[in-house]
């Protein structure tokens, strides 16, 4: 036993000095290289797994598809009679269709039992953990990006509809009356873009339709979507200015 022991005891401290001698040995630039390679090693892991569950989703790509949303409902349509009145409320009933179509979608995805975590890239380049919040928000800019091209592209056209083209033939007070009748429709013109009155009625209109209640509503009515009256939160002379715009390129398009 007292050999044992010895033994035991000479073992244990060739034994300790050997990893003291071990580790001395080993450059420190050497030694940086291999921790550097585990951390490599566990990153491409971590990496592959991301890899797997990347999402495709970006705020293009929302942009894109409620722009197909939209375009869908309306082709879903009856247009053998066409839509001659009230196209504007119209469209705006396209709109939020599209929207709560969508809506829907993205929290039926994050409720179900199978779904699994996805990533996607920001537009800084970043991955990151892709949300149902995330989404949403990536929804309501791409329906704020609608909004605004449509109600600029409907002040543009009430520009247009109140224009009246002057043309002159003749010298004298003839022609005096049809240069101030181009001054008073170019100043009009100014004075509408400078109010911005038109667009900002048709962009309140357009955010009021995506509004809790008028979700509500428009998920449960269950009539023809042409006779649905959503609170557009605007004036009714508002509403019957914007409808007026609307119809009259409606009609001209006949």
């Amino acid at each position: 036993m007292k050999i044992y022991n010895n033994m035991n005891i000479t073992y244990s401290a060739i034994e300790q000095n050997s990893r003291k001698n071990t580790k001395q040995n080993i450059p420190a630039d050497l030694e940086k290289k291999m921790t550097q390679y585990t951390d490599t090693l566990s990153i491409s892991k971590t990496g592959q797994e991301i890899f797997k569950h990347l999402s495709s989703v970006s705020f293009m790509d929302y942009v894109n598809r409620f722009e197909n949303e939209v375009t869908e409902v309306f082709a879903k349509e009856d247009t053998t009679q066409g839509v001659k009145s009230d196209t504007f409320e119209h469209h705006v009933n396209r709109m939020a269709t599209a929207y709560n179509k969508m809506k829907n979608s993205i929290e039926e995805k994050y409720a179900a039992q199978d779904y699994e975590q996805e990533y996607y890239v920001t537009e800084s380049g970043k991955i990151e953990e892709l949300t149902k919040e995330k989404e949403l928000d990536m929804l309501n800019q791409a329906y704020e990006n609608h909004s605004n091209f449509m109600a600029t592209s409907t002040e543009i056209w009430s520009e247009l509809q109140d224009f009246t083209p002057s043309v002159v033939y003749h010298k004298g007070s003839e022609q005096t009356a049809n240069e101030q009748n181009i001054g008073e429709n170019q100043e009009n013109t100014v004075r509408s873009k400078e109010n911005g009155v038109i667009q900002n009625s048709a962009y309140q209109a357009f955010l009021s339709a995506i509004q809790s209640d008028n979700q509500k509503l428009s998920q449960q009515y269950s009539g023809d979507w042409k006779d649905l009256r959503l609170n557009l939160n605007v004036s009714d002379g508002d509403r019957k200015m914007l409808n007026g715009i609307w119809d009259y390129y409606a009609m001209e398009s006949e």
